[in-house]
């Protein structure tokens, strides 16, 4: 469990998914491969900060493993091991790494896709390219943590990286520009829900409805009262705190975090985060911020670094 070696796993895996891209009949492996070198890379991670952080919470014979005492295991062979799953690592970095830039979602697409070719020879070629952008995206958010050398990660491929980066940044381009047009329009119209609390899953009303069993909290940053108490907020106030220039209702705004927790289809539980304009609402998750150039003002990393 030496993370370099994960590191190193990952990089082999990545090579043979991107090299299988090239040969339309290999489009199951490349799934595979890529998802395989994706639930590596989360894990090498982890594994830098402790092996315990990759063994299931309840299987004693791995937590033993994974604290040096395998000796005492009941299965004193290290291939008795019961990891986490992939979407279960992603979920552990992401309350790591804030700044991811795929979402929970899209790690159980990928996990959903790779679980099909290995149990059952079941994919589809048509979603090939998608899923392998995912883990791509993925490898890329994660691996400024793990060493300064990508270029060795995705050597010899690193062509293949970039034309499915840049075809990824168009499309996220393009839907961008259309949300952001249908939210300028709303707000110039006055259409805006006028139960604000409601709208964003604040309040106990919201709450029971979204968490019947303490599931699904959420929480406004920097406070619960944020997108109301800013609309009469001065333009000289809202300066003070950092706000700057909504993409969509043009206004100087704060953008804000909606942060919460839900589960997933597999009952992982994770915690998602979205920016919101106090103004008009416009909803962005952490890569579209980061995209627009608006992650510095608000404690992220410039897009792509």
């Amino acid at each position: 469990m030496d993370p370099r070696d994960l590191l190193e796993s990952s990089r082999r895996w990545m090579g043979m998914a991107l090299s299988a891209l090239s040969r339309p009949e290999d489009a199951d492996i490349a799934v595979h491969h890529a998802a395989v070198a994706c639930e590596h890379l989360l894990k090498s991670y982890l594994a830098g900060l402790h092996p315990v952080l990759l063994a299931e919470g309840k299987d004693f014979t791995s937590l033993l493993h994974a604290v040096g005492h395998g000796d005492k295991a009941k299965g004193k062979d290290l291939t008795s091991f019961r990891s986490v799953a992939l979407p279960e690592a992603y979920a552990r970095v992401a309350q790591l790494i804030p700044t991811l830039t795929v979402d929970h979602n899209e790690v159980q697409v990928a996990a959903n896709a790779r679980n099909g070719v290995a149990h059952c020879g079941i994919h589809d070629p048509s979603k090939a390219r998608e899923i392998t952008t995912i883990c791509i995206r993925l490898a890329e958010a994660i691996l400024p943590h793990l060493t300064d050398d990508a270029h060795t990660y995705w050597y010899p491929h690193d062509a293949v990286r970039k034309r499915f980066i840049e075809a990824h940044a168009t499309k996220l381009g393009d839907g961008l520009t259309r949300r952001i047009a249908h939210f300028r329009d709303a707000y110039r119209r006055g259409e805006l829900p006028e139960d604000i609390e409601s709208y964003l899953g604040i309040g106990p009303a919201a709450e029971a409805v979204r968490m019947p069993e303490e599931a699904g909290v959420i929480r406004v940053i920097p406070t619960i009262n944020l997108f109301t108490m800013l609309r009469d907020t001065s333009q000289k106030d809202l300066s003070r705190m950092g706000a700057q220039t909504c993409p969509a209702c043009e206004e100087c705004a704060v953008i804000g975090w909606r942060v919460g927790s839900s589960y997933g289809d597999d009952e992982t539980p994770y915690e998602y985060r979205t920016a919101l304009c106090c103004r008009c609402l416009l909803p962005l998750s952490v890569e579209e911020v980061l995209f627009l150039g608006m992650g510095e003002a608000i404690g992220l990393p410039p897009y792509g670094s």
